[in-house]
């Protein structure tokens, strides 16, 4: 089977979300020293986070997985705060599929 260029576009955009299973929560981030990034939206703004440190706050079973909060990187901005885990480059923490609708009415 010869695939088009459109049929190759449509398989990439088809594609569901994989996260990993020790990037699942924070306590797994963190025993296998995944480096965080939380990135926002409006100011572009990024900071690496410590994904124990976050453990030692909210317990190991945290998950950052479709998860964002209002810009706290910046002053005054009124964006959303992404997280993004790196596996050779930097990947989104959330299921695209799963959370669009409900970030669209937000």
């Amino acid at each position: 089977m010869r695939l088009t260029r459109l049929g190759i576009m449509f398989a990439i955009c088809s594609m569901v979300a994989w996260i990993p299973s020790w990037a699942l929560t924070v306590g797994a981030m963190a025993e296998h020293g995944v480096r965080v990034q939380v990135h926002c939206t409006k100011c572009r703004a990024y900071h690496v986070i410590d994904p124990a440190v976050l453990v030692a706050i909210k317990g190991p079973e945290y998950s950052l997985v479709n998860r964002r909060c209002r810009c706290r990187l910046t002053e005054g901005c009124r964006g959303w705060n992404n997280f993004h885990y790196l596996h050779g480059v930097m990947r989104p923490l959330w299921v695209f599929e799963e959370v669009y609708p409900r970030w669209l009415e937000e």
